[in-house]
This record gives C-alpha cells, structure tokens and sequence, in this order.
C-alpha cells in the first residue's frame, strides 16, 4: 500500500520532534528525552535550529498541553487501575518516555503500545536502545521518589539509570512487533495505519489487553490517510475494545479546508510532496465528529458542543462581515508568507525559493486560516441534541457505546483547556502581538475527544 506521498509523511516525524525541542528549549515544554532523540535523529537537527516565529512555538505548546490534559482527566477516572496506552503515529516523539519516567515515580502501572511505518519505529527502537537517557524510563525504578505531577508535563529531570543495563537491553522483534525494557511496558509497532486489520492483529500479538482501560491517540496523524482507512482505523480498534472497557480517543488534526487559509494550507503543503487528504474529506468538526460516531465511537446523534466564550459561535450570516473577513484572511495570508520568506532567506544563505510549506506536522505560521460564517453556520445547525451514556448501573452496555464525541478547534481547546495560570506563565515567554493571526490559526486545528464507558469533564 505504499504511495509516493509516503516518504514525506514519514519525514514529518522529524518535523514534529523539532518543533518539540523549539519549544521546549524556550520553556514552553519541558521534556528531558527530546533534546537526546533529536540528536539521534539527525534529519531534524538543521532545522531545529531555525528560528521560529512566536505563534508557532506557542500553536506548538497548545496542541501538546490540550492532550496533556485531556489524558490526565481519563488516567485520574480510573483511580488505580492499570491504564494501556496506544500512540498511533508516534513518529519520534518521546512523550511515552515522559510518561512512563512519572509512572516510575508515583508507581502506576501502564503499558505503552507505539504504532508507526516500519522504517520510522526501527530507527526510533534504535535511537532509544543506544542512548541511556532513553531506555531508562523502560525498567522500573523503585527508588524514585513520588511524583507530584499530574499528568504528562511536569519536568522531572533527567531520569537516573544504569547504563549497564540499559547498554545490555534488546529489542526482540517478532515480526512487525518489539518490546523494549522490562515486562513489556513498552512496545513498539511497524505496521501502516492504512491496513486496519494488520494494526489490531499487531498489537494483540504485542499483549495488548482488551479488557484494561486504554487511550488512544492520534495527533496529526489521521489527517494523512484518507477518510474510509482513518474510519477502518476507528472501527476495527473499537471491535478490538470489549464492551465495557473504559476508554478515550483523543485525536488532533487539521480542519476547515475550504475557506481561503485553508485552501493556502492545502496549496503549500501539496506543493511540498504531503499528502493529507482526510484534510479535505473532513473540513468542518462536524465532519471530524462524525468520523468516531459513525465509526462506532459513539452516539451518531452526539452533538458538536460550541460553548460560550469559545471562538466558533453561532451567528447571522452578514455579507460586510463575510467580506471583510475574507479580505483580511488574504491579507494575513500574503503577509505571513513575506515574513516567512524573510525569515528563511536569513537563515539559509543563497536560497532564494521563499518559505517552505509546512509538513502538517507542527503548526506552520503560513498555514494559518480562518472559518468563515458558513463553515461555522454548518456545524451548528447540522448538530442535533447530546446522548450522554446512561447512569451507572442502568442499561446495558452494548458494543461502541461511548459516551460522548466531541470536537473543538484548537483556539476553543486554548480557551478552555489551558488554565490561567498557564496561560501566565506562557505570555511571558516571547513577544506575543500576532493576536489576530493566532485567532487564525487555531481555528484550523481540532481536537476531538471519544469517550467510551467513562465520563471526562467538559
């Protein structure tokens, strides 16, 4: 099922880790494996050492801490309970390292399932056994103090571990499959995420438990295969789940791809070898929605929640309005792209193409869009009443019975996710005026959160 698309879609894993390190080495994140996988990974070096614009390191920041959270509310409704976690496009991210480095301090047990292309998680299984830095939150360290983070985010430090006996692991590969580390906490995956069966089949074979609470996630990862596979995706690891196993899908991605930033989005990103067709096939949140309900991953009737206070809000369509929008998205869009041609032209001496499309995989400032008022009129009014799951202890529980599925731009994830005191912190990072290109950009990435047999807060 190889495509020509392929190749570059695999290169967007060093595009994501780079935008990681930027935004860590200015304090946005902290994560203390990432700075070591891009050192191995060389492909990202040179361009981690561009500058980034403001609003791409904090677009960055965004989409790392809205999953945060949302995961952290699901392993908190589980109490005790062993949680198993599947990363689906994991490229060579090392947010599994951070969260089984805090499941070694607070003692949580959890097992961690890594799918990606077969090339991509051969390297990543590479980079991880050569570096002690990296193996080391695969064995189990009963010294380690308490943790008294929640979540993923908190920085904890270099993690302290042999380097003998992370020098004497392996990585047993049986077939598409290997596990890192000890009692298979951590297993990696080579399958492509287009041949649904083959992911289910693989990740039984690694152990995992259809039984015990899971998340799922996806981050900009559904967006590169088209819609029917990303639905085969959704629905074969829904069958794969038992009926009352609690569990969540939290998937980021691209959207509005029909108003003028959108279609900008989709010109550079064409021109730059991606593919990502479910970018068209699903361009509004309702149709990002409806990809989980109709795929068994909840109620086909939930409805698309537009709170109060969020950027996406219902309102009467005005002709001045849409027009004068319409003409500052172009302006933004012509302006950003003279920035960003600037910005490349300093950095890279003698090339004189202008800015380079983004890969998808990190918030790119020319990528910025806006939704216009039909765009928004349709997923309001297309959206009928919520079917939340019935009390505890009433009715039965049946196949794909999730509670909820709810998508949100990723400015209304800022909004309500990110708490004040975040938000504090992070304004005082870097210069921040790009308000407008900000409200823009956001609303062109979503997140949508499935929830199965648990409720999560809003």
């Amino acid at each position: 099922m190889e495509q020509p698309s392929d190749a570059m879609t695999r290169s967007s894993a060093d595009d994501a880790l780079a935008g990681k390190s930027a935004a860590c080495k200015l304090g946005y994140l902290c994560d203390p494996f990432v700075a070591t996988m891009l050192v191995k990974s060389h492909g990202a070096v040179s361009k981690s050492m561009r500058k980034r614009q403001p609003i791409i390191n904090r677009g960055y920041y965004a989409r790392v801490e809205a999953i945060r959270v949302k995961f952290t509310e699901f392993v908190k409704s589980q109490g005790e309970r062993k949680i198993q976690v599947i990363n689906l496009g994991c490229g060579f991210d090392t947010l599994s390292l951070e969260m089984l480095d805090q499941c070694n301090a607070s003692g949580r047990d959890m097992t961690i399932f890594e799918v990606d292309f077969s090339e991509v998680v051969h390297q990543k299984a590479e980079y991880i056994l050569q570096e002690p830095v990296l193996s080391a939150p695969l064995f189990r360290n009963e010294l380690a103090a308490p943790s008294t983070a929640a979540g993923v985010r908190e920085c904890m430090g270099p993690p302290s571990s042999s380097s003998s006996r992370s020098a004497h692991s392996r990585a047993s590969w049986a077939g598409t499959v290997a596990s890192i580390g000890s009692s298979d906490r951590f297993n990696i995956i080579g399958c492509d995420l287009r041949n649904a069966p083959d992911v289910t089949q693989s990740l039984l074979a690694a152990g995992f438990d259809p039984a015990v609470p899971t998340a799922i996630l996806s981050e900009c990862t559904l967006v590169y295969m088209e819609s029917r596979h990303a639905a085969a995706l959704c629905s074969a690891l829904g069958d794969m789940l038992s009926a009352s196993t609690p569990a969540v899908w939290i998937s980021y991605d691209m959207t509005h791809s029909q108003d003028i930033y959108g279609k900008v989005m989709l010109r550079n990103l064409s021109s730059a070898g991606y593919a990502v067709p479910s970018f068209t096939q699903l361009p509004t949140l309702t149709a990002h929605q409806q990809l989980f309900a109709e795929s068994g991953w909840g109620d086909p009737s939930a409805r698309v929640q537009v709170p109060s206070g969020g950027a996406v809000n219902a309102k009467k369509k005005n002709y001045f309005d849409s027009v004068f929008k319409r003409n500052a998205a172009d302006f933004l869009v012509r302006k950003t792209l003279v920035e960003g041609a600037n910005e490349e032209e300093e950095e890279e001496e003698g090339d004189k193409k202008g800015p380079q499309p983004s890969s998808g995989s990190e918030n790119a400032a020319q990528d910025i869009s806006v939704a216009m008022d039909a765009d928004v009129d349709s997923d309001v009014q297309a959206a009928p009443s919520s079917n939340p799951l019935p009390p505890a202890g009433q009715g039965a529980v049946t196949p794909h019975s999730f509670g909820k599925v709810e998508s949100i731009t990723m400015l209304q994830a800022w909004d309500m996710l990110v708490s004040p005191e975040e938000k504090a912190r992070v304004s005082k990072l870097e210069i921040f005026d790009e308000i407008e290109e900000w409200n823009m950009l956001m609303s062109h990435y979503c997140l949508t959160t499935a929830c199965r047999n648990v409720r999560l807060p809003y």
